[in-house]
């Protein structure tokens, strides 16, 4: 049995752990101990996990693996592999699970959407190995169709529509092997949207959160029929690769969590409607095609149960009140001068999630009185 580090102790430096992490893949998980047999690619690090790829030759193939260390969030952080913490540890385990889980599961190989394949662990170091991906962000090769379909190049937006709609196809699949019927009350997500509100409004003065309060609090003993399934923290659309071939590989799966289905729905769409943060074309295009989204949510309910709509806006509006929290307290902690990130609050932040926060409880509003 692996020994597993202490949380404390002789911290050694990321660059001498990443090379011993790749000796343990090579000899733990493919049997090579001649060093001559593998190599290893650069260390690479944001601030939730440390990354690095290798080249094992062993049963007389060249096997591409893809290594991974999670971390809690680093950011204003020094970043650095050790101490592994309990969190580390309980964030490693629960991807571990879910990959192993969906191997058995998804079952959706023919539509090419597919999880990353798991090839095994290493506890010590609370690494995960799984198979290298060859391919390119979905993000970015979505926001580059989403451009040129602007102006004018249709072909790119049908590729892009096609591309979503087997995403959601996949998910709904998923879905429906796993529901269960329930009644959601809006009075079981409210105290989230509160806190979420709470957060914000210390780090803004914005007056739609108390619209949105105020608004709820009037629909709070709604109920509607929907189902709970197994979700997955990993529908992100930054989480997602995608080949030469169209075919889509989803990374982290996070978290196996029993909720309603409209909880991974809103996840991923909410990613999607972000294609352009952080682009320098925010500011003229906001919002990527709803055409793609719409084809999205019309694959998925194939695939699975009649739609409640009203369900997935409340999901929505909390999912987009998240991002605002995540997106204001990334921006606190970033090392600028403070008048440039007032501005950039204001202008950017601010602006943007007072448009989208404004559109969903408008929606939600006007469901409310059919």
């Amino acid at each position: 049995m692996s020994k597993i580090l202490p949380l404390e102790g002789n911290l050694l430096s990321n660059e001498d752990l990443y090379l011993k992490i790749a000796d343990k893949v090579a000899k733990d998980i493919f049997r090579v101990r001649d060093k001559m047999q593998f190599s290893v690619a650069p260390l690479s690090s944001n601030y939730y996990s440390f990354t690095f790829s290798m080249k094992i030759n062993a049963s007389n193939k060249v096997h591409d693996v893809f290594v991974k260390v999670p971390k809690e969030c680093m950011r204003g952080t020094t970043l650095r592999i050790l101490p592994i913490t309990l969190k580390d540890r309980q964030m490693a385990k629960e991807e571990e699970l879910s990959l192993r889980f969906l191997d058995r599961n998804w079952n959706n190989k023919e539509l090419d959407v597919c999880w990353v394949k798991l090839l095994g662990v290493i506890p010590e170091y609370n690494a995960i190995v799984t198979q290298r991906i060859f391919a390119n962000e979905a993000f970015v090769v979505y926001r580059n169709w989403e451009l040129r379909r602007r102006l004018g190049f249709y072909t790119y937006g049908n590729k892009l529509q096609q591309s979503m709609s087997k995403i959601g196809s996949a998910l709904g699949r998923f879905h429906k092997s796993n529901a269960e019927k329930h009644i959601f009350y809006i009075s079981d997500l409210l105290p989230k949207i509160k806190l979420y509100c709470k957060q914000i409004s210390n780090n803004t003065s914005s007056k739609i959160l108390k619209d949105v309060i105020q608004d709820l609090e009037l629909l709070k003993n709604t109920e509607f029929e929907s189902y709970q399934v197994k979700t997955l923290k990993g529908i992100d659309i930054r989480n997602i690769l995608i080949d030469s071939d169209n075919t889509l590989y989803i990374l982290d799966p996070g978290k196996i969590k029993i909720t309603y289905r409209e909880a991974d729905l809103a996840r991923f769409l909410t990613t999607y409607r972000i294609l352009f943060w952080g682009s320098l074309v925010l500011p003229i295009v906001k919002f990527p095609d709803y055409k793609a989204e719409k084809l999205f949510l019309e694959s998925y309910y194939s695939n699975s149960f009649t739609p409640e709509p009203q369900v997935l806006n409340f999901f929505l509006l909390k999912e987009q009140l998240k991002h605002w929290d995540t997106a204001l307290d990334s921006l606190q902690k970033l090392k600028w001068p403070p008048f440039v990130k007032r501005i950039i609050k204001k202008l950017y932040v601010d602006s943007f999630y007072e448009i989208c926060i404004y559109n969903q409880l408008n929606i939600i509003k006007q469901r409310s009185k059919k």
